[in-house]
């Protein structure tokens, strides 16, 4: 198998209402490597795999509406998303995507991803950041973070800014009781 799509700089690729299933990469972004704007709406992203981002890695925008991205996985880190740029959610689900380092989505140190009405469960990780990694600004609006496992920071690893407005995190699991639901200041 191979990469599905490589958005190049400069570029921008709209995808809207399609499955992409089973790509694989030997380095970055298993299904979606972007260093432009990849837009993915009313689709889905499964089983691809990668060394970071097991189903996108970007160093630019991904913007994600009404879309899941599940079961992925990442043999280093970011087993759903690894985001290095500007990471959108909205109406979305990031669910059982795994990864020896941050499960469901990396935000990169000096990024920032914004989650609007978004679900982020039941990802894992055997190191920590079962669910998300934020080492930027993480704006978590309207969303949930739940079931997601680590040994430190069951849903959250947060070593930048986290804004959560109105939002719920509940079940995640640190088995090092290392912050189950959100653990700060990790570096």
């Amino acid at each position: 198998a191979s990469r599905i799509f490589s958005v190049q700089s400069n570029t921008t690729l709209t995808v809207t209402g399609v499955k992409l299933t089973r790509g694989a990469s030997t380095g970055i972004g298993g299904c979606v490597f972007t260093g432009g704007v990849f837009n993915f709406i009313n689709g889905e992203i499964s089983n691809c795999s990668g060394t970071h981002g097991g189903a996108i890695y970007s160093t630019n925008t991904i913007n994600l509406v009404g879309s899941t991205v599940k079961t992925n996985t990442a043999q280093v880190a970011g087993g759903g998303i690894y985001s290095d740029g500007l990471f959108l959610a909205t109406d979305s689900i990031v669910e059982e995507n795994s990864s020896p380092s941050v499960g469901g989505i990396w935000n990169a140190a000096d990024r920032t991803s914004t989650l609007t009405r978004t679900i982020v469960r039941g990802n894992t990780s055997s190191a920590s950041a079962g669910g998300i990694y934020n080492g930027g600004t993480l704006n978590f609006y309207y969303s949930t973070l739940s079931g997601n496992t680590a040994q430190a920071g069951g849903g959250l690893v947060n070593d930048g800014f986290s804004n959560f407005v109105n939002s719920t995190v509940s079940g995640n699991t640190a088995t090092d009781n290392k912050g189950a639901g959100i653990y700060n200041g990790a570096s």
